[in-house]
């Protein structure tokens, strides 16, 4: 039986470019995010980091029952949020 890595390195390299890059979903150069990451990021606790991707506050990727983030999804959240002056946010620069 052949194993998925093997046909995944087959069908890739059949793809790649003049600089050894596999240009489809150029996205995944970086790995996904746990909601624990999440919640370490925004300084918020792991439950409110669950409710903001149950919400659809921050886009989330299914993996059975685990839920990962984009780091460019979370990274535009941060983004339109700190645009926003939202106060519900939490700053890098806040002082406790």
């Amino acid at each position: 039986m052949i194993s998925l890595m093997t046909l995944w390195t087959q069908w890739t390299s059949r793809r790649l470019t003049s600089d050894g890059l596999v240009p489809i979903m150029p996205s995944m150069q970086q790995p996904l995010l746990t909601s624990d990451e999440v919640a370490k990021i925004l300084k918020v606790s792991r439950s409110y980091a669950y409710l903001m991707l149950k919400r659809g506050d921050i886009p989330a990727v299914h993996v059975g029952s685990s839920v990962r983030v984009r780091p460019e999804d979370l990274e535009l959240y941060i983004n339109s949020n700190a645009a926003r002056g939202d106060p519900a946010t939490p700053s890098l620069f806040d002082e406790d």
